[in-house]
C-alpha cells in the first residue's frame, strides 16, 4: 500500500483538524512504504548445549568482531583507493583550474588585442577612404597634367600606324581632361593655374608634331592616287581606317584641313576624268546598229526594201547591214533593263569588238557607262561622307566638284553621240527605262547624288523620243498624200493595181501595229500613262487613223471600205491583245471600239 506524501497547504484556521500533522504519514513518507520481512532467510542451527550464555555472547562478539574487522579492512582498502582517486582528481582539477585561469588571462589578452586591432583597422579604413577621395580628386589632375614619355616619343618619332593612332587617342583624351580641369579650376589657386598652363604648352607642342605627321601621311596617299594603274578604292579604304587622324588635324588646324580636302578633290577630279574619258573612248569604238529614216511608218521604201528590211550603208559608212527581226525583238532588248547583272563591259572588250561583225544597240554601251558611273559615285560619296565628315550639303557639293565637269559632262556628250541622228525609238525609250532603274538603285543605296545628272539625261531623252514619234507622224501624213500608199503588194481578184484590196490589211497597218506593240511593251508600269510617251502615242494613233481613212476613200464601195477598215483595226487589236499595263489597256480599249464600229 502506497500513500502520497503530505501536501503543503496554507495554514488552516486555528482549532481545525487540518492544523495537526499525522505522525504516521510523516514516518511513512520518510521510511517508505515497502514491507520489511523480518523472517530469517536461512534457519540457523547452533549447538549451544555445552556453552554458557557468557561464552555464547563472547563467541558471538568475537565472531562479529572478526567479520567486522574483515569488512573494515575491505572497506578501508576501498576508501584508500577512493581517496587516491579523489586526490588524483583534485590534482587534475587543480591543473584544469590553473589551465582555465591561464586561458582566461589569455582570452582577456586576446580580447584586448582584438579590440586594439579593430581600432587600428577602423583607423586604417578611414585613412584609405581619405586617400581614395584624394586620389579621385587628384588622379584626373595628374593624368591631365602629365604625358608619359613613351607617348611623346611615339608621336614625334614613330610612323603612322595602329600604335601611333593609339598614342594620338591618348593625347586627345588628355586634352579633353585638361579642358575640363581648366573649366572647373579655382581662379585663386595660382599653383594649379600654372600647372595647367605648363601642361597645355606641352600638349600643344605634341599636337603640332601630330598634325605634321598626319599631313605627311594623307599627302602621301593623295599623291599615290596619281600613279598609273593604282587601285583607288584600296587607298580610300586605307584612309578610312585612319579617318580620326584627319578629324584631329581638321580640328587643330582647319585651314590645313581645307587645303588637304581641296587637294584630294582636285586629284579625284583628274582621276575620274581620265578614267571615264578612256572608258568612253573605248565604248565609242563599239560597233552599233544605225537606225535611220527607213524605219519610219510612212516610209515609201517598201517597194525597194520594205519596213524593217535589211539595209546596207553606203561605202562611206562603217556600219553593216541589220535585219528587221533583230530591231523588232523588243522583248530581247528589254532584258537589259530587267537584268540585275552588276557587270559592265570593260574597256578592253569594247575595243576588241571594234572589228567584230557583232553589232550592238545604243542601250548596251549606255548601260555599261552609267552603271559604272553609279558604282563609282556610290563609293566616292561614301568616302567623302565618312572621311571628311562634313554636313550632307557640303558633301554633295564636294562630290559635284569631283564629278560635274570631269565625268558627268563627258557622259552627257556620250549620250548625245549615241542618239545622234538615230530614229531608234525603242533604243531611246530603253535608255529612259535604264535611267529610271538607276535612279531607283541610288535611292535604295541612300546615295543623294547624280539626281541632277539623271534629270538632265531625261530632259535630253524625252524630247529625242518625242522628235522620233513626230517624225513617224509626219511620215504618215506624207504617206497619205502619195499614190504609192494606195497600192497593195498582194491585190485580190476584186482589186486593181491602184485600188487597195478590202480583204487585206494595209502594210502600213502591220508596221504601225508592230511599232505600237513594241513601244507599249517598254511601258509596262502604270506610271507610263502619265509620261510624255502617252501623248506621243495618241498623236501617232490619230495620224494613223487619218491615214487609213484617206486610203479607204479610194475604195468606191461603202461595204468594202468598211470591211477594209475593220480588217485593219482588227489586226491592230489582235497584235495588242496580249500586252499588259495601263497604257496598253487604254490602246486596246480604243481599237476594240473601232473594230466594233464597223460591221461586215
Amino acid at each position: 500500500m502506497s500513500t502520497l506524501p503530505p501536501q503543503l497547504t496554507r495554514a488552516p484556521p486555528s482549532g481545525s483538524r487540518e492544523s495537526y500533522e499525522d505522525v504516521m504519514n510523516t514516518l511513512i513518507g520518510i521510511l517508505g512504504t515497502e514491507d520489511i520481512d523480518l523472517t530469517p532467510k536461512e534457519d540457523v542451527k547452533m549447538d549451544n548445549s555445552d556453552r554458557s550464555l557468557q561464552e555464547l555472547t563472547e563467541m558471538e562478539i568475537m565472531t562479529a568482531g572478526d567479520k567486522g574487522l574483515e569488512n573494515y579492512q575491505q572497506e578501508l582498502e576501498k576508501f584508500n583507493t577512493l581517496h587516491s582517486e579523489i586526490e588524483a582528481s583534485d590534482s587534475g582539477l587543480k591543473q584544469l583550474q590553473e589551465a582555465l585561469e591561464s586561458f582566461q588571462k589569455d582570452l582577456s589578452s586576446v580580447s584586448t588585442d582584438m579590440e586594439a586591432l579593430q581600432n587600428r583597422s577602423m583607423a586604417l579604413s578611414k585613412r584609405i577612404n581619405r586617400r581614395k577621395e584624394v586620389e579621385e580628386r587628384l588622379a584626373p589632375v595628374v593624368q591631365a597634367l602629365i604625358i608619359p614619355p613613351p607617348i611623346v616619343r611615339q608621336i614625334t618619332e614613330g610612323d603612322v600606324s595602329p600604335q601611333w593612332r593609339a598614342a594620338l587617342k591618348y593625347v586627345v583624351k588628355r586634352k579633353h581632361e585638361l579642358a575640363e580641369l581648366k573649366n572647373r579650376r579655382d581662379p585663386e589657386d595660382t599653383e594649379e593655374i600654372r600647372a595647367i598652363q605648363e601642361s597645355e604648352s606641352q600638349l600643344e607642342l605634341v599636337g603640332y608634331k601630330a598634325v605634321e605627321k598626319i599631313r605627311d601621311f594623307i599627302t602621301t596617299r593623295i599623291k599615290s592616287l596619281r600613279v598609273a594603274g593604282v587601285n583607288c578604292q584600296a587607298i580610300q579604304k586605307n584612309l578610312l581606317e585612319y579617318r580620326e587622324l584627319f578629324e584631329f588635324l581638321d580640328k587643330e588646324n582647319p585651314d590645313l584641313g581645307k587645303d588637304l580636302c581641296q587637294a584630294y578633290l582636285n586629284t579625284m577630279k583628274w582621276y575620274y576624268g581620265s578614267y571615264f574619258g578612256r572608258y568612253i573612248k573605248s565604248l565609242e569604238k563599239l560597233p552599233l546598229h544605225a537606225v535611220d529614216k527607213t524605219v519610219l511608218l510612212g516610209d515609201d521604201g517598201g517597194s525597194r526594201r520594205g519596213f524593217f528590211s535589211s539595209w546596207q550603208n553606203n561605202s562611206q559608212s562603217s556600219r553593216a547591214a541589220w535585219s528587221s527581226t533583230d530591231y523588232a525583238n523588243v522583248g530581247g532588248r528589254m532584258n537589259i533593263v530587267q537584268s540585275d547583272d552588276p557587270t559592265v563591259m570593260v574597256a578592253n572588250i569594247a575595243e576588241s569588238q571594234a572589228q567584230s561583225p557583232n553589232k550592238y544597240y545604243m542601250e548596251t554601251p549606255y548601260r555599261s557607262l552609267n552603271l559604272a558611273l553609279v558604282d563609282n559615285a556610290t563609293v566616292e560619296y561614301q568616302f567623302l561622307s565618312g572621311f571628311f565628315n562634313r554636313a550632307n550639303d557640303r558633301t554633295i557639293e564636294m562630290f559635284n566638284e569631283v564629278f560635274e565637269s570631269s565625268v558627268l559632262a563627258q557622259a552627257h556628250r556620250f549620250t548625245k553621240t549615241l542618239m545622234g541622228e538615230s530614229y531608234d525609238a525603242y533604243g531611246v525609250l530603253i535608255l529612259i527605262r535604264l535611267v529610271k532603274k538607276l535612279e531607283f538603285e541610288l535611292q535604295h543605296r541612300k546615295i543623294p547624288v547624280l539626281e541632277g545628272y539623271f534629270n538632265l539625261e531625261l530632259i535630253n531623252l524625252w524630247p529625242k523620243l518625242q522628235g522620233i514619234m513626230d517624225s513617224h507622224c509626219e511620215s504618215l501624213r506624207r504617206a497619205a498624200t502619195r499614190s504609192s500608199s494606195y497600192s497593195m503588194a498582194n491585190s485580190s481578184s476584186s482589186g486593181s493595181g491602184n485600188v487597195p484590196s478590202s480583204s487585206a490589211a494595209h502594210v502600213t497597218t502591220q508596221h504601225f501595229a508592230s511599232f505600237l506593240a513594241g513601244v507599249l511593251t517598254l511601258c509596262p508600269d502604270d506610271d507610263s500613262a502619265t509620261e510624255p510617251v502617252s501623248n506621243s502615242l495618241i498623236r501617232l494613233r490619230n495620224d494613223f487613223e487619218s491615214f487609213l481613212t484617206k486610203v479607204s476613200n479610194a475604195i468606191g464601195d461603202q461595204t468594202a471600205r468598211e470591211r477594209f477598215l475593220k480588217h485593219n483595226y482588227t489586226l491592230v487589236s489582235t497584235i495588242l491583245s496580249d500586252l499588259t499595263g495601263k497604257l496598253a489597256e487604254a490602246q486596246q480599249e480604243h481599237f476594240n471600239l473601232l473594230t466594233d464600229a464597223y460591221k461586215e
